[in-house]
């Protein structure tokens, strides 16, 4: 999943809009950086994608202990691997916009919400059969961390935002 998502984003890179200076140039053809990107985002894509597939079902397994589950972290893991499975589908959808433009960008916006559903709800359904939940309570355990990490970016989005306009107005 994680390597077409990767592969996707690599094959859309490309270092012609990079400028670093009056004087600078880059040491590298275009052609060559994009096949550099994709063979590095067939390599690190897997594993970050395992990285992070580890660490949000480590937080969904803490949330529902909390609640009272009674799953296993590896049922809990596996059960997230499948869920995310749909999001394949999404990869030619991301080079859309490459392809067609505007109109691209609106349809692999439309397949994004629908996927992002569709595994949320496979994520919900996971969580709920691990850990012997009701629907309700598997909802609040995958509802409880998206919504305090949602909340977490929004203050550090302000606070970033605050120090910003705090330094153009100082300066």
């Amino acid at each position: 999943v994680s390597l077409a998502s990767s592969l996707t984003s690599a094959a859309s890179l490309t270092p012609s809009g990079f400028t670093g200076g009056p004087n600078f140039s880059l040491p590298v053809d275009p052609s060559v950086f994009r096949v550099s990107a994709l063979v590095g985002a067939a390599f690190l894509g897997p594993l970050m994608g395992l990285i992070a597939l580890a660490i949000v079902a480590g937080i969904f397994q803490l949330v529902s202990m909390g609640l009272g589950g009674k799953g296993t972290y590896v049922g809990l893991f596996c059960g997230l691997a499948f869920a995310s499975v749909p999001s394949i589908i999404g990869t030619p959808f991301n080079l859309l916009p490459l392809a067609i433009g505007v109109a691209g960008e609106v349809l692999s916006g439309l397949v994004s919400v629908g996927l992002f559903t569709w595994t949320a709800v496979l994520t919900v359904i996971a969580i709920r059969e691990d850990h012997q939940f009701s629907t309700r309570r598997a909802l609040a355990a995958f509802l409880i961390p998206v919504v305090a990490i949602g909340l977490l970016v929004v203050i550090l989005g302000l606070l970033l935002l605050a120090v910003l306009i705090a330094t153009v107005a100082g300066a």
